[in-house]
């Protein structure tokens, strides 16, 4: 969860204070809806691990990117 909240911080200048594993990227956080393919290569960098496209299109929360990182 730590790097995760440090991408969102980072890059998409996301507090910490707001997120929460159900937090949504978009509606949530303010994240671009156009940002988000930036968020997927993020975690792909980050945890060294490939998402796929379907699976991409299925993380809408932060539950969601822990999950796909977790399976990579």
């Amino acid at each position: 969860m730590q790097l995760i909240l440090r991408i969102l911080k980072v890059r998409f200048e996301v507090s910490a204070k707001d997120v929460y594993l159900d937090s949504r990227f978009v509606e949530d956080l303010g994240i671009d809806i156009f940002d988000l393919p930036d968020l997927i290569l993020a975690l792909e960098e980050a945890f060294e691990v490939d998402i796929s496209m379907t699976a991409a299109a299925r993380i809408l929360t932060v539950r969601d990117a822990l999950r796909s990182v977790a399976r990579g």
